[in-house]
């Protein structure tokens, strides 16, 4: 029998194997745009942009069940609160990149958005389907 530590991190690293795949997913949308758009909007290492998603998916994730240790209010409680501090850190990345590059911003903001809605549709997916009550 499993204890919890063991319990968590195989869910854990469950998630982060199929966010791998949504990671790809959007890699792959990230270089078809960078293919078609204008050159003035190209995103230098547009990669940085995916392995940003997954790395806030994955510690999202993983802080979510570790703080919440199985009680439902600390679960919104965290919930909430990361979803607020996530947006709070894509909103600051957005506005320094658009400072520091601004003939790239259009470009970035564009792909930024499409991870932005892959990921978060996966993350909402996946909580979905494991709490879930018939």
């Amino acid at each position: 029998m499993h204890n919890l530590n063991e319990w968590y991190m195989e869910d854990v690293l469950k998630f982060a194997k199929q966010l791998a795949i949504i990671a790809a997913l959007g890699l792959a949308i990230v270089y078809t745009l960078q293919a078609v758009e204008p050159a003035h909007w190209h995103t230098p290492h547009p990669w940085v942009l995916v392995v940003f998603f997954y790395l806030m998916g994955v510690g999202f994730y993983g802080g979510l069940f570790y703080s919440s240790d199985g009680d439902p209010k600390a679960f919104v409680r965290y919930y909430l609160a990361g979803t607020t501090i996530k947006l709070f850190i894509m909103l600051a990345v957005l506005v320094l990149f658009s400072m520091a590059l601004p003939q790239s911003a259009q470009g970035f903001i564009i792909k930024f958005f499409l991870l932005y809605l892959i990921f978060t549709a996966f993350e909402v997916y996946h909580l979905y389907k494991k709490y879930k009550t018939n």
